[in-house]
């Protein structure tokens, strides 16, 4: 194994508190803070911050592979392992300057090419089907879907071994840090990426409702005012990108029976309810046919039965057929029930 040297101009250009510092170049060039420097009473927290990254980031082994190994990041950092990215504090980030390291398994969104970040789901909170569904529908008005956030990424490198699949599960090594001077700020950035496991949707399985198209890599991003009021208004399927997008791990899953129940909650004489704003759900059913733009679903008992608006084709389809229908419901004053994609199983 040999050791890595390491080009830090990735966490200047992503530290918007840093401000410009020299020593960024092309790969082959020095690092922006040499650790075997003295250091001087009148370090700042940021020079703080880049001295102890540098001193760790020559410590890493390189692999066969060419790869930093998974025990030499393990060995070096010692990440504390956290399921979920609030649990990275100001209580925790206690030492202002100092680079603090976690490990998170989290879901893979994609990559914002125009902000630099990568979009992120926590595991857990992604298929929660005890969701309020007021607070769902607070989310689906404010056109966000707050379970996804953005991280920085640490540089280029980094960002060529991201997943190459939407909804991928994956380790990835975090370093965050606060400073306090000149402005108090914090910043995370994903330093590696290591486990990445396939996403456990199919989306060969899936037929997705015209001006409709299954999640890319290359769709998460931040909305706009514009996209932000047209998922309110439509449902969007993936409130963090465009309302075209369908995203199936955006959807809570529930049984059909609770779906008509929220359904009947929706009052249009009372705002509590949000009764206009389409609350999403997945729900497996049983496929009865689709009549032009209609499809009829039931319960696997039939003791309840909804049809559902779909453009699209379910020909493929057998009546009697077990699927995953993933739909919105919404009073506009009259009951709307709209399919965005049905799951083959």
């Amino acid at each position: 194994m040999k050791k890595q040297t390491i080009i830090l101009c990735g966490v200047l250009a992503g530290l918007v508190f840093v401000g410009g510092l020299a020593g960024c170049g092309s790969t082959g060039g020095s690092s922006a803070y040499n650790g075997s420097q003295t250091r001087q009473n009148t370090e700042t927290q940021t020079e703080k911050f880049i001295r102890l990254l540098s001193e760790n980031e020559n410590k890493f082994e390189i692999g066969s592979d060419n790869r930093v190994t998974v025990e030499s990041i393990e060995s070096v950092l010692k990440p504390r392992t956290i399921t979920k990215i609030d649990e990275i504090t100001d209580a925790v980030l206690y030492e202002p300057g100092r680079p603090y390291y976690f490990k998170i398994r989290t879901i893979y969104k994609g990559f914002d090419q125009t902000n630099k970040v990568a979009r992120l789901q926590d595991i857990g909170t992604a298929t929660n089907a005890n969701i309020d569904t007021r607070t769902m529908a607070m989310g689906a008005a404010l056109g966000v879907d707050t379970t996804v956030y953005s991280v920085s990424i640490l540089n280029d490198t980094v960002v060529s071994t991201l997943p190459t699949e939407a909804n991928s599960i994956a380790n990835f090594y975090l370093i965050a840090v606060r400073v306090t001077e000149p402005n108090p700020e914090n910043a995370i950035f994903i330093r590696f990426i290591r486990n990445i496991e396939k996403p456990v949707f199919d989306p060969g399985k899936f037929i997705v409702t015209n001006g409709m198209r299954y999640i890319t890599v290359n769709d998460a991003r931040e909305p706009n005012p514009q996209e932000a009021v047209m998922n309110m208004m439509t449902g969007g399927a993936m409130r963090n990108s465009g309302s075209n997008i369908f995203d199936p791990i955006t959807y809570p899953l529930v049984d059909l029976m609770d779906a008509r129940v929220a359904m009947d909650k929706k009052d249009i004489y009372n705002n509590y309810t949000f009764p206009k704003v389409r609350v999403k759900y997945v729900s497996e059913v049983i496929f009865k046919g689709q009549t032009n733009t209609t499809i009829t679903v039931s319960t696997s008992d039939n003791i309840l039965t909804e049809r559902m608006n779909f453009t699209g084709r379910a020909s493929t389809i057998r009546n009697g057929e077990k699927i995953r229908v993933y739909y919105t419901i919404a009073k506009d004053p009259l009951e709307i029930w709209e399919i965005q994609a049905i799951e083959r199983l």
